[in-house]
């Protein structure tokens, strides 16, 4: 199988935008779009942005879990504090979900932080998507749910 070229920033912008659309739907399928699609590193680099800027803003009580260690002292790099807070939410169980096909450790590393955390939502919801992912920081949590 041909490894497909990384779509151009021009060619994706259209898919980022719709990640502030106002019809939670829309965020949702560009988000998982996005997530699928064969990114250049700046792409990726600015979704993965967005991801943490989600995970932590979403989580409501994240059950001790620190925000995400971004690269700079802003919500994320690219990404204001002002816009951060002014993004529209997504669910959590479909944020989750997208950000486990993000190639990025740093956004792998917020999931297996989640995957430990006291909210048994976050926790399960981060144990399953890293399990898909063959991921086996998910074994404690999905081991203690059979017991």
């Amino acid at each position: 199988m041909a490894v497909q070229p990384a779509l151009t920033e021009e060619q994706v912008a259209p898919l980022f935008s719709l990640l502030q659309d106002p019809e939670e739907e829309v965020r949702i399928e560009a988000l998982q779009a996005l997530v699928h699609l064969p990114l250049t590193t700046a792409s990726w680099r600015r979704l993965g942005d967005y991801l943490l800027v989600m995970l932590d803003t979403t989580a409501g009580n994240t059950g001790g879990i620190a925000p995400a260690n971004h690269r700079s002292g802003d919500a994320a790099p690219g990404i204001s504090e002002e816009a951060a807070a002014n993004l529209p939410p997504l669910p959590r169980p479909e944020l989750i979900d997208a950000a486990i096909y993000a190639p990025l450790p740093a956004v792998r590393a917020h999931l297996r932080r989640l995957a430990g955390s006291d909210n048994v939502e976050d926790r399960w919801l981060a144990a399953r998507a890293l399990a898909r992912a063959g991921d086996r920081s998910a074994l404690p949590v999905l081991l203690e749910a059979l017991r």
